[in-house]
């Protein structure tokens, strides 16, 4: 059997996954990484599923989660009253960097005890890049350095982080040949809120051949709104002026990432008896999906300890 566990992106929500991966070392008194066959996740879940990687316990990642990272968000730099604060992120990313530089050290990511990859949207691109730690290039660069690509660099909150010599490639549709570049700048965590890597895990598996020996998706959420704030009612969408319906056309592909990409791993996973996939999340009021939110941390602890009866625990023993 090959067990993926995935983490959605989230800030400080986070602490909702990296309760239950402890809970899950706690109830089976080893580290997942025993079982787990490969990692993935988007902005905080890169850092939980990195830092898991390369050794942590799930207790000192959910200790951290709930006071060094909310102490980090306590460092709003935006300030209504200062004019000139609006025009710098909100965070220092050298805080979240440096703390993040304690806790897991400077090693490659090719020296982590279970493969893992992160999704960070790349400003040359227009689109995502997986970073992956069995990857010749890739591989060869520091953890940190690639879990803050992803978990770092959002706009307005963090500020883009160039890399100059970073390469990819990309497929010219005329010609079909793949030509490589250099350089990139990563803003967010992927294409899409809190986005999610089931995709890229359910593909990765296939094309590893993996479904032979069957396959355990695990994909862990960050607290979702509420059906009452994510959805409209019929009456609702036809009072959408036309104004409001561009701007919301805008962020469509960035609101679907999760919806779609959870729909079809279900979906896979009900037609075929070799790839399974578990999805773990909840519902968060919409006062508690604010950025960096900090305030509510009761809360999201209250609902990662109710999230633990979904947890199929039998995957880690």
């Amino acid at each position: 059997m090959k067990l993926i566990v995935q983490v959605d992106g989230g800030d400080s929500k986070g602490i909702i996954p990296a309760f239950l991966f402890n809970w899950i070392e706690q109830k089976t008194g080893h580290s997942m990484n025993k079982r787990v066959s490969m990692y993935s996740g988007a902005s905080t879940g890169a850092v939980i599923t990195g830092a898991k990687a390369i050794g942590l316990t799930g207790e000192r990642i959910y200790t951290s989660y709930t006071t060094d990272v909310i102490n980090w968000f306590k460092k709003d730099r935006k300030h209504w009253y200062n004019p000139v604060s609006w025009f710098r992120p909100a965070f220092d990313r050298k805080d979240f960097y440096r703390g993040l530089e304690q806790a897991i050290g400077t090693g490659l990511m090719k020296a982590v005890e279970v493969p893992c990859v992160s999704v960070a949207m790349g400003l040359c691109k227009g689109g995502s890049h997986f970073i992956k730690s069995w990857d010749t290039a890739d591989g060869n660069r520091k953890l940190i350095d690639t879990i803050s690509w992803s978990a770092l660099s959002a706009a307005w909150y963090f500020g883009g982080i160039s890399v100059a010599d970073y390469k990819w490639s990309y497929r010219d549709v005329e010609t079909d040949e793949v030509k490589d570049r250099v350089g990139e700048v990563f803003q967010d965590g992927g294409q899409g809120v809190n986005c999610c890597t089931a995709m890229f895990d359910l593909i990765e598996s296939v094309a590893k051949g993996w479904e032979k020996e069957e396959v355990h998706i695990v994909s862990f959420g960050c607290g979702a709104p509420k059906p009452k704030d994510a959805y409209k009612s019929l009456k609702e969408a036809e009072r959408m002026s036309y104004l409001r319906e561009t701007f919301q056309f805008i962020g469509q592909a960035r609101e679907e990432s999760i919806p779609l990409q959870v729909g079809a791993c279900e979906y896979v996973s009900a037609s075929r008896k070799d790839i399974k996939f578990h999805r773990i999340d909840c519902t968060l009021p919409k006062a508690a999906q604010k950025f960096g939110d900090i305030e509510h941390k009761d809360l999201f602890i209250e609902k990662a300890k109710a999230l633990t009866a979904r947890i199929p625990l039998e995957l880690f023993q």
